[in-house]
């Protein structure tokens, strides 16, 4: 017999709290994993919460028992609930997913063990204030532990999130409260074993816990979504009505009509999945689509990127499926705003990661939805700039596989999927409008193309003859072959006044055409910068202009290395500066042995925003020869892939050291050559010798 107590107050708040929480985050628009996580805590705490009002009515102990054994079965998939939602919160989800799902399924264990056997719940015992509680068994600190550990593990990792709270504060203090609060519940385990405790307090905590996610989602927008989520609804409306027929038909019905009453449940539960499913159709999908439509045939017709730019953002706010659209496209190879509400920053800052997760989402993203999706090692860069780039929806533009474009928007509530789809048709249609235009502008530009080409084969040609000039007090001589391709390896040598000499080194990242074009652009401006320092050069200050004409030419696309180098016979010294380059060798030839001397400097290549120059200075012996090597003699490979290597290099500076003379360089390349045998060289082979003069 259940008589209500004043006992059972308590339990009837919590047990409505936790109702409203599940039915709150199952109705309400956001972050899929976080509402899934607390409808899943507030579900499998409501057991517990209804069993302990229940108890606190009656004195049957039998009752109170079997009572305790349902309610206190589902207790470990709190944990695992709380697990969900925290692991959403701090970014952790793709990376701890496994953890997630051990503890669901020994959740379900524990469920079905609580629940049918005496492990867990042995009986029940009356506490000092009247309250029949759960006498503890053999299990039921692992039960308790089960709920324990997932949430400590959460408060764990949002701990170790530094850099989530640096930016999201509120979230992780958000986390760190719940984790606190729901710990705090298990104190009622001490009241189990009958160490201390003479009424069960847990209830506080967790009414204190469903305050504070009600009032999250509420005021602080943890769900990150607006609206009511109309599928849900009438899912849970045809699940109610279901209920209230099954449960009438089973009062109604004798025990012989028992499968009817099943069969009516599973019709139920189908008719329940079809109308919540198919409630939410857009009546007005042909509308974006005939918009789209029209889109497309305007701004292909435009040839214009910056009409497809404005085009795309007023179809995007005319359709409702954004707002506050931005659109960016490659011109050039560069990155420049095609549409730009007023007020907005035009710079388009894209990491490496977050490009190649645009290329492989290749659709429209929701960037609430960030937190559930699988990015690997790339989450913390991705969620990061997602933050600072101050979007709701972001939309990559792809021609085949290449980048060509982006989108983003602000939205007031969660992305649709049939609003997806639109968007998706729209970006397409825009990506498929700026390739044509840049297709038309190569053909424009072939004629001019062809002239830059024969300009590189030229330069190509002029450096592959071997150079043997004496400069003041040195010897130079240079060993080059280009590569396959057109690279971009440059040298030259300057005298300076009171006999010194530069000697400058460098390479262009990449090949082809433009690596040839800005190659004899920072040889000559090499010269000229000699030339207008004159006493006063340093290798530095070379490399420094040197830097300023890197990041004028070609837009500033191309990176270089270099390696500048001033020979002083008179006093005996060679100072040099390295930005990115490998450097080279001081050889010095002793009576039985030869000494190798590394000149290296750390830095940083020419073009980079951050311009780090290394520098250095050594001794030179009146004997001494320099010899600056590049990158693909001794990356020249085998058949079977082995690079000649350091080692390979330093033994052929040992073996044939100063007594080569002029043909030094050409031996080193003549090794390397041979090394390599047939296998096709992809990068200038280049060797400078500086010796004493004769």
């Amino acid at each position: 017999m259940l008589t209500f107590t004043v006992q059972a107050i308590p339990f009837v708040a919590i047990a409505a709290g936790l109702a409203l929480l599940a039915l709150v985050a199952a109705l309400r628009r956001g972050d899929l994993v976080v509402r899934l996580g607390l409808v899943m805590t507030g579900v499998t705490a409501l057991p517990w919460a209804t069993s302990m009002v229940l108890v606190a009515c009656t004195d049957d102990r039998d009752l109170a028992h079997r009572l305790c054994q349902a309610g206190f079965a589902s207790v470990p998939l709190i944990g695992s609930g709380l697990l969900m939602v925290t692991l959403a919160v701090v970014g952790r989800l793709d990376a701890q997913r496994p953890v997630l799902v051990f503890s669901v399924v020994l959740g379900l264990v524990m469920l079905i063990v609580a629940a049918t056997t005496d492990l867990v719940i042995a009986g029940v015992a009356l506490a000092d204030w009247g309250l029949l509680f759960p006498r503890a068994g053999p299990l039921y600190l692992v039960h308790i532990a089960l709920f324990v550990a997932p949430v400590g593990w959460g408060m764990w990792l949002n701990h170790r999130s530094v850099g989530w709270l640096r930016t999201g504060l509120r979230q992780g203090r958000f986390a760190a409260a719940l984790g606190v609060l729901s710990v705090l519940t298990a104190s009622d385990t001490l009241l189990a074993y009958g160490v201390a405790g003479v009424y069960p307090f847990a209830w506080l905590p967790a009414l204190m816990a469903v305050a504070l996610c009600l009032f999250a989602i509420q005021r602080q927008d943890l769900l990150r979504g607006r609206g009511l989520d109309g599928a849900v609804a009438v899912e849970l409306a045809v699940f109610v009505v279901a209920a209230i027929a099954v449960v009438a038909l089973g009062v109604t019905l004798d025990g012989s009509r028992t499968v009817v009453t099943v069969g009516v449940g599973a019709v139920a539960a189908a008719v329940m999945v079809i109308a919540g499913r198919t409630s939410v159709r857009d009546a007005d999908v042909a509308g974006p689509t005939l918009a789209v439509d029209r889109f497309a045939d305007r701004v292909v017709a435009s040839g214009d990127a910056h009409a497809v730019g404005r085009g795309l953002a007023e179809l995007l706010e005319g359709q409702r499926l954004a707002t506050a659209v931005r659109v960016w496209g490659v011109a050039d190879g560069r990155w420049a705003p095609l549409h730009l509400p007023p007020k907005m920053a035009p710079d388009l800052d894209l990491p490496e990661p977050v490009r190649a997760w645009l290329l492989s989402s290749r659709r429209a993203i929701a960037v609430g939805d960030l937190v559930a999706a699988r990015l690997g090692a790339s989450r913390e860069v991705i969620e990061e700039w997602s933050r600072r780039f101050d979007a709701d929806v972001i939309a990559p533009l792809i021609d085949g596989d290449e980048l060509v474009g982006l989108v983003a928007g602000a939205r007031a509530e969660a992305l649709r999927d049939s609003e997806r789809v639109a968007i998706d048709d729209a970006v397409l249609a825009a990506s498929r409008a700026l390739a044509v235009i840049v297709l038309t502008h190569e053909i424009e530009a072939r004629a001019e193309l062809a002239r830059d080409m024969e300009l590189a084969e030229a330069v190509r040609q002029a450096r592959s003859a071997a150079d043997v000039r004496e400069v003041g007090k040195s010897r130079v001589s240079v060993s080059y072959q280009p590569a396959s391709r057109v690279a971009g390896d440059l040298w030259c040598c300057v005298a300076l006044p009171d006999d010194r000499l530069l000697v400058l080194v460098g390479d262009v990242a990449g090949r082809g055409l433009a690596a040839a074009l800005v190659s004899a652009a920072v040889l000559g401006a090499g010269q000229v910068a000699a030339g207008l320092l004159g006493a006063r050069a340093t290798p530095e200050a070379v490399l420094a202009l040197l830097h300023d004409t890197v990041v004028e030419v070609d837009g500033g696309r191309h990176r270089v290395t270099a390696f500048a180098a001033i020979v002083d016979r008179g006093t005996g010294r060679v100072g040099f500066a390295a930005a990115g380059h490998r450097g080279g060798y001081l050889v010095r030839a002793r009576e039985d042995h030869v000494d190798l001397v590394a000149l290296i400097g750390r830095g940083t290549a020419l073009g980079e925003p951050e311009r780090v120059i290394g520098t250095g200075e050594r001794e030179l012996g009146a004997g001494d020869v320099l010899v600056l090597i590049s990158d693909g003699v001794v990356d020249s490979r085998s058949a079977d892939g082995q690079a000649w290597g350091e080692r390979r290099l330093q033994r052929a500076l040992r073996e044939l050291g100063p007594r080569a003379g002029d043909n030094l360089g050409e031996a080193l390349l003549d090794a390397a050559r041979a090394h390599a045998g047939e296998s096709v060289r992809d990068d200038d082979l280049l060797v400078v010798v500086v010796a004493p003069a004769h």
